[in-house]
């Protein structure tokens, strides 16, 4: 990956969308089971929070990529 030798810009640009995310509702739960606990957790859709980011990150120039690649099972995902 390339990176640039300064980021100036881009955390201009991160900190000012940052500034304009609302909280985003936890409208899911997940339950996990195991042999000796039982436990439940809510979460954001991811879905649900791009939908909640995407009107900012846009309006600052910014926006969210994936590159998955294979380097042996597990397939690595890389969110920048």
């Amino acid at each position: 990956m390339r990176t640039s030798d300064s980021i100036d810009l881009l955390t201009a640009a991160m900190a000012a969308a940052q500034g304009e995310f609302l909280p985003i509702e936890k409208n899911r739960t997940g339950k996990v089971k195991t042999d000796r606990a039982e436990f439940s957790y809510d979460y954001a859709d991811l879905s649900d929070v791009m939908a909640a980011v995407r009107p900012a990150l846009s309006k600052h120039g910014l926006c969210l990529s994936h590159d998955a690649t294979v380097i042996r099972e597990p397939v690595l995902a890389v969110s920048v």
